[in-house]
C-alpha cells in the first residue's frame, strides 16, 4: 500500500465483521504481523415489527424493534401504512432516534380497511424497513334505515352496509333504551345482511331497533335507533 500510514478499503458487506493485520518492509526484508484489529462496516436498519395494538374504527397503535449493525446512529424511524404490500407512503415519524422498540398511535385510518403497514428507520445510508404485516380497522358504524314491509304483527328492519363488515348485529325493544329487549333480538348476528323481517309481534306497539357492525377486529358502535 506504500510509504502509508492508513488505507481505504471498499467493496465490502454492509454490516460485516472484517479483520486486518499490516506488515511493515524495507529492503532487507518484512517484519512480522502487527496486532489483529476487527471492525464492523456499518449498515442500513434492520427493522422487525410486532403486531399492532388497540385497533379501533381509524386508529391503531404501530410500531418496530429497530437494529443498527455497525452502530450507524438513527437519523428518523416510524410507521408507514397503505392498502397494497411494501408501503412506502403516509410517513410518520416516532419521537426519538434510538435502537431498540418504540410505537406510536396512527390516528388516520380508514374504518373497515384491510390495512399494510411496517416500520421504518433512517441512517445516513438510507431507510430500511421491516417485512411488514396486515391487519383489518373496525367497520365504521351502520346507518339505520326507516321499517319497511310493516304489518299488523311484524316488520323489516333496514341499514346500509358498512364496508369490511362480516356481519351485523341487531337490538329490537319496545322501550327507545332497549330494556328489555324482545327475546332473541338482544345481540342477534344476523349475518352479512342489510335487512331483516320480523314476525309475531304485537300489534299496535311501537318497537325500536338499532344494528352494528363486525369484523375480525371488533365491532362498531350503534347505528341510530329507528322507531
Amino acid at each position: 500500500v506504500g510509504n502509508v500510514a492508513s488505507h481505504t478499503v471498499t467493496g465490502l458487506t454492509m454490516g460485516q465483521v472484517y479483520y486486518y493485520r499490516v506488515q511493515a518492509q524495507n529492503s532487507a526484508g518484512t517484519s512480522g504481523n502487527s496486532e489483529t484489529i476487527a471492525t464492523r462496516t456499518l449498515a442500513m436498519p434492520l427493522l422487525d415489527n410486532p403486531p399492532p395494538t388497540q385497533i379501533n374504527q381509524t386508529t391503531a397503535t404501530l410500531g418496530a424493534t429497530v437494529t443498527s449493525p455497525g452502530g450507524a446512529p438513527l437519523t428518523a424511524r416510524g410507521t408507514v401504512w397503505g392498502l397494497s404490500p411494501d408501503p412506502t407512503g403516509n410517513v410518520a415519524a416516532a419521537v426519538g432516534t434510538a435502537t431498540g422498540s418504540f410505537s406510536h398511535a396512527r390516528t388516520e385510518l380508514p374504518a373497515g380497511t384491510l390495512i399494510h403497514y411496517r416500520g421504518y428507520a433512517d441512517n445516513h445510508l438510507g431507510r430500511g424497513y421491516s417485512e411488514g404485516g396486515t391487519f383489518w380497522t373496525i367497520p365504521a358504524n351502520p346507518t339505520a334505515a326507516p321499517a319497511t314491509a310493516i304489518a299488523s304483527a311484524g316488520f323489516t328492519a333496514n341499514w346500509s352496509a358498512s364496508t369490511g363488515a362480516d356481519s351485523y348485529l341487531l337490538d329490537v325493544s319496545p322501550s327507545s333504551s332497549f330494556s328489555p329487549c324482545l327475546p332473541g333480538y338482544d345481540n342477534r348476528v344476523v349475518g352479512k345482511v342489510t335487512s331483516l323481517a320480523l314476525f309475531g309481534l304485537t300489534p299496535g306497539v311501537t318497537y325500536h331497533y338499532r344494528v352494528r357492525a363486525q369484523n375480525g377486529a371488533g365491532t362498531s358502535g350503534n347505528s341510530a335507533v329507528i322507531a
